[in-house]
């Protein structure tokens, strides 16, 4: 995977040319083109969009250019709700939205036109009444990046045994930040470990924010679950690198990159699942019929070449729970 290079909104319309016959199930009895929005935080949300979710919904049997058009945006904070409300003004039929601050641009933007989220919890968010029954426009998958925080950090801690202090990498005003520090809190205070949590605001930030981290004793960095630090990863693992810091990250991909771990489920397939709501709703389903989904299997990465980069030994112990390791 490449990390594109950051931008702070864009809107790429891909209009089909040609018309075909609807997909078994869909609704209608007639020809017709399925409108598809896709709201993200990042380019490389977008991205992966259309590397994971849209080859998918192909195979359930809707074919890009005759039987569903996509349009899709990606923005920061200040442009994801007039994007959103963009994207709602061209009538979807259904819109996929990316992240936190996304799902509740796109939420603020329509309560009719169906939600399929992938990131934040939509009860905690007040989008839906349970994940069982969300009862409103927003359903989804919950990815448990925030819930997660505290056992990367113990899973890092084991890894670099001795420390002290941690760093915990936040993005200001993040929808997770609150819940990312608590969590991580927690589990810090039963282990004595002090958490230095920093917030940046653009990827400038990160490496001053890093060095402050440094200078205050932290002898590692949990890099919060947040997508546009994932956006942002390469920028954090060289300054890290520079510094000497080991990092906790969300995605393996992020391990791969130059974290020293990752902790969290599969990315690639929970986006591919993002596919099957879309699919469901295209033939008629209603968001507030679809039980929410949350991951059931995550994985362990350690990146060794990383390691050995930072003159750390990693434990046994921990090694052998890892179900990657990156040489």
């Amino acid at each position: 995977m490449s990390w594109p290079k950051k931008a702070t909104a864009c809107v790429l319309l891909l209009v089909a040319g040609l018309v075909a016959a609807v997909p078994a199930g869909a609704q209608g009895g007639r020809d017709r083109i399925f409108r598809l929005a896709v709201l993200g935080q990042s380019a490389l949300s977008l991205q992966l969009t259309r590397e994971t979710t849209l080859p998918e919904l192909e195979r359930l049997g809707f074919v890009r250019g005759r039987t569903f058009d996509v349009a899709d945006a990606f923005g920061d904070s200040a442009s994801l709700p007039g994007l959103a409300r963009e994207l709602v003004a061209g009538k979807p039929d259904v819109l996929i939205a990316v992240g936190g601050e996304a799902v509740r641009a796109a939420a603020a933007a329509t309560d009719q036109i169906p939600i399929v989220a992938f990131g934040p919890d939509p009860v905690q968010l007040g989008l839906a009444r349970t994940l069982s029954r969300p009862g409103k426009n927003v359903t989804g998958i919950v990815i448990l990046a925030a819930e997660l925080e505290g056992k990367r950090l113990h899973l890092l801690s084991e890894a670099v045994p001795g420390m002290s202090r941690v760093g915990l990498l936040l993005y200001q005003r993040s929808t997770s930040a609150e819940t990312s520090l608590r969590e991580a809190r927690d589990v810090a205070g039963r282990i004595g470990i002090e958490v230095l949590p920093i917030n940046v605001e653009k990827a400038g930030d990160i490496g001053p924010a890093l060095a402050g981290l440094k200078s205050a004793g932290a002898g590692a960095v949990v890099v919060s679950a947040d997508p546009r630090l994932f956006n942002d990863t390469p920028t954090v693992v060289a300054e890290a690198a520079r510094l000497g810091l080991p990092l906790a990250c969300q995605w393996v991909e992020m391990a791969e990159a130059g974290c020293l771990l990752s902790y969290g489920p599969g990315l690639r397939q929970q986006r591919v699942r993002l596919a099957d709501y879309v699919a469901r709703l295209f033939r008629g389903a209603q968001p507030a019929d679809m039980p929410v989904e949350q991951p059931t299997t995550f994985e362990l990465a350690i990146n060794l070449k990383t390691a050995r980069a930072l003159g750390l030994q990693i434990p046994p112990v921990v090694l052998s729970r890892a179900e990657q390791i990156i040489e």
